[in-house]
């Protein structure tokens, strides 16, 4: 992915965790939120790995914002960059569980249609 361009504006203070609804991720997004005012974008896909009951106490808050969505899906991704411009991206998007990426690797990489692991690289802004 390609450094934001010079003189890019940033429209407010923002940023991004994809994975949010799992262990990890809801627990940096509640911790985030506790001490500071900036908006957290909340992106998770909701597989066995996330829970929305994880992020319930924080769901009101006016600098909180839930998108149910998968990171490998490069139209979201791209619409939530262009309407949100974060300045910053934190991923804790991962299905890590070794037994079933032992077996079931390719959903770990990509899904088939050249999203996943490659998105990145056609995200621009």
């Amino acid at each position: 992915m390609r450094p934001y361009r010079r003189g890019f504006k940033f429209k407010g203070m923002s940023i991004l965790i994809t994975g949010a609804a799992g262990f990890i991720g809801s627990n940096f997004v509640l911790n985030w939120l506790e001490k500071n005012n900036e908006k957290v974008i909340a992106l998770d896909r909701l597989t066995y790995a996330g829970n929305l009951e994880n992020l319930r106490s924080v769901e009101k808050k006016s600098n909180y914002e839930f998108v149910k969505g998968d990171i490998g899906d490069s139209n979201l991704v791209a619409d939530i960059l262009k309407k949100y411009q974060p300045r910053a991206i934190i991923n804790f998007a991962a299905e890590s569980h070794v037994d079933r990426s032992i077996h079931f690797s390719t959903d770990y990489v990509f899904d088939g249609e050249k999203n996943g692991a490659y998105v990145e690289e056609d995200l621009t802004l």
